[in-house]
């Protein structure tokens, strides 16, 4: 398994508060959404392989998150 580091500041920046799938290959984000439901919708319309991505979640924008 690839490990991708994540900058989760830009990721907030752009997609926070809420859920992303990325490609667990090349990092690159293939579906989002402001909650679980719309993430996995975006995802089965772009026809998403789940095997191949990360689903995470990504806290709003200056928010501090521990992990």
């Amino acid at each position: 398994m690839n490990k991708t580091n994540k900058n989760y500041t830009n990721l907030s920046k752009k997609y926070g508060p809420g859920f992303v799938a990325y490609s667990k290959k090349s990092g690159q984000v293939m579906a989002h959404g402001k909650d679980i439901k719309k993430m996995y919708e975006d995802a089965e319309q772009k026809r998403v392989d789940f095997s191949k991505v990360v689903i995470s979640h990504v806290p709003g924008y200056g928010n501090l998150s521990l992990y």
